[in-house]
């Protein structure tokens, strides 16, 4: 009985390798769901085909090839069926290179040089990436933020998320890591810095608080990201709502200096 390998087709299909290096594609299965018929993937060109039975533990071929095996043809479609899998499940430090790079270590070299350009193989990676993000929200409320992306893994890095718009409050999420809250403790002084120029679509700025110490044997000043959020607008409340918050994970913590950018309502509700 022959290795038999099946792969799915961009079209839902399904294709049949056989270890002698002929495919073949499926294109009927008998009502008792145990026995499925195949035809050569090059019809209508080649009248080959072939019959699965006893749920595709058995292959019975019923006419021949008209053309020679290619054994490289499993191989390479192997290759890009694996492209797209990764590209899918691919998230943070997953980038298109690496997955690039991850598939090819394990492809043979006559298979590599019937591969597209990289170009062609890196831009059909991110086509597969893009088909399986989650759709862009149309507003704060409708943001989901699935688990693995609120986790460095294994540490949880979205600390706070307001949740969806109730009495006039607006959206809030804090990201930081137990890490960072211990080296904030270690500091005496926070810096603190927002941004309108590159904050995600429906929040107006992101907002960062870096700890600074004296590190090492010459006492240079050490700085570090602690904690960001992204703000919906820069009212009073805002920023009195997401420091309020901050505090709750530094209870009893007061820096010695707080040097901030001029904003009016932060001094008015900074977290000391």
């Amino acid at each position: 009985m022959p290795n038999l390998l099946f792969q799915p087709t961009q079209r839902n299909g399904v294709i049949l390798n056989t270890q002698d290096g002929f495919c073949y594609l499926r294109y009927r299965t008998a009502s008792k769901q145990e026995t499925e018929y195949w035809t050569c993937e090059l019809r209508p060109a080649c009248p080959a085909r072939g019959i699965t039975r006893n749920n595709r533990k058995e292959f019975e071929q019923t006419k021949q090839h008209n053309h020679l095996p290619d054994a490289l043809r499993c191989e390479i479609r192997e290759v890009k069926n694996n492209l797209k899998r990764l590209a899918a499940d691919a998230i943070g430090c997953d980038t298109t290179t690496n997955i690039l790079q991850t598939t090819l270590m394990l492809t043979s070299a006559a298979a590599k040089a019937r591969l597209p350009v990289v170009d062609h193989i890196k831009r059909n990676v991110q086509r597969s990436r893009n088909r399986a993000q989650m759709p862009m929200p149309q507003s704060r409320d409708e943001i989901q933020i699935p688990k693995q992306y609120q986790l460095i893994i294994p540490i949880t890095f979205l600390l706070w998320d307001s949740g969806p718009a109730t009495n006039d409050e607006e959206r809030i999420l804090m990201f930081g890591a137990d890490l960072n809250l211990d080296f904030l403790r270690s500091c005496n002084a926070i810096v603190m810095d927002g941004t309108f120029q590159c904050t995600p679509q429906h929040f107006l700025q992101l907002y960062a608080l870096h700890g600074t110490r004296m590190e090492g044997d010459d006492h240079k000043p050490g700085q570090a990201v602690s904690f960001f959020f992204l703000f919906p607008n820069k009212s009073v409340d805002t920023y009195r709502r997401g420091f309020n918050r901050f505090k709750m994970f530094l209870p009893g913590w007061e820096p010695q200096r707080i040097m901030m950018d001029f904003e009016r309502a932060i001094p008015i509700v900074s977290p000391r």
